[in-house]
């Protein structure tokens, strides 16, 4: 088929065919060339993009054991000011408490000035009776007082019962 069509063409036309040709096939070589250089350099720029943000990967990822860390290092601080301050709410009720019984005995003693001055002599009975500890010597029992709420001692003595 080749030869028919070539041999009804004259010289200078089949010359103009063959560069036509020619030229065609360099352009499509050359863009077959061009082409994995594109390519290539598309690699290259996907690569370093690809480079940037895994550097940006591993610097998040840094960060983020910075941060556990520090979240770590603050809770345990926090643990420890928790444990200060609930040590330090302790000692305070507990003061509050003796503070508050202390005022409730004041208050007693004056509200009940002559109730205060036969408790104290009682209880000073009471530490002279334990101090000596001796057998023939009254001795104290402890009892609820229901109307007052409150303990109080009392002398029993061997001799006299009542």
């Amino acid at each position: 088929m080749d030869v028919r069509v070539l041999g009804t063409r004259d010289d200078n036309r089949l010359v103009r065919d063959a560069m036509a040709l020619s030229v065609q096939s360099v352009a499509s070589i050359g863009s077959v060339g061009h082409r994995p250089i594109a390519n290539s350099h598309e690699v290259q720029v996907l690569r370093a993009q690809l480079t940037a943000e895994q550097d940006l990967v591993n610097e998040y990822q840094r960060d983020i054991k910075r941060l556990k860390k520090d979240r770590a290092r603050k809770a345990e601080e926090y643990r420890h000011q928790l444990q200060i301050l609930q040590e330090e709410n302790e000692k305070l009720s507990k003061m509050v408490s003796v503070y508050s019984k202390d005022m409730q005995k004041q208050l007693e003693a004056l509200e009940n000035p002559g109730k205060h001055k036969r408790d104290h002599k009682r209880s000073s009975r009471v530490n002279d009776v334990i101090i000596r500890g001796s057998s023939d010597e009254p001795q104290v029992a402890m009892s609820e007082d229901p109307r007052e709420g409150i303990k109080r001692a009392k002398l029993k003595s061997p001799a006299v019962e009542k």
